[in-house]
């Protein structure tokens, strides 16, 4: 057999690794993720909540000044979990715009639900400024004072657990005073208003 020459073994060995790879050869090749969906931005419209936790499968991060947040949609949206410290508030399929009555439960018989309006009273006991006309924005430094604490928007006994829960934070120097002795929980009556808006 005639031997071949630099050049044509270059040319052989190129040959060879074009069969293989077009037979499916080299099976250890991972194949190329997908691209990432992009980045959409949506908010939370009827208090402007800032400072609220929330996460989806690929993002993390905090509701800005105006309620903003962000999330990804591929074959359809991520699902939004919204939380302050260890207490959830509620989940939505991401969408440019939530209001509470959006987020899981919100809406019973056509009316907002009750678990709406004891969301709505519990955000606004957790206002920064105690004035819901300018918005609602959560402390940093509240999260860490409601570690290990819990409260079900689902139970019968909120109302005492939520006033327990802020008599608990009206305890704790680690939060300023002018915040916890302003904290205060809105009658269900208006809550309800402040929910409708």
């Amino acid at each position: 057999m005639p031997s071949l020459s630099g050049v044509g073994r270059l040319a052989a060995i190129g040959a060879l690794a074009l069969m293989l790879s077009s037979c499916g050869g080299g099976g250890d090749a991972a194949p190329a993720p997908p691209a990432a969906s992009p980045v959409l931005s949506g908010s939370l419209v009827d208090l402007s909540v800032a400072g609220l936790s929330y996460a989806t499968s690929t993002i993390s991060g905090t509701t800005s000044s105006g309620g903003g947040y962000t999330y990804r949609c591929a074959d359809g949206c991520e699902m939004l979990t919204f939380s302050l410290g260890p207490i959830v508030i509620g989940q939505a399929t991401g969408a440019s715009t939530l209001s509470l009555k959006d987020l899981a439960g919100g809406i019973d018989g056509g009316v907002l639900s009750a678990v709406t309006i004891r969301r709505t009273q519990f955000l606004v006991a957790m206002d920064a400024d105690a004035d819901v006309s300018n918005g609602i924005s959560i402390p940093s430094e509240l999260a860490p004072s409601l570690a290990g604490r819990s409260l079900d928007f689902n139970s019968t006994s909120f109302d005492s657990d939520l006033v327990a829960l802020i008599d608990r934070l009206r305890g704790d120097s680690r939060l300023s005073s002018s915040y916890r002795s302003g904290m205060q929980v809105p009658a269900t009556p208006i809550a309800r208003a402040i929910a409708e808006q």
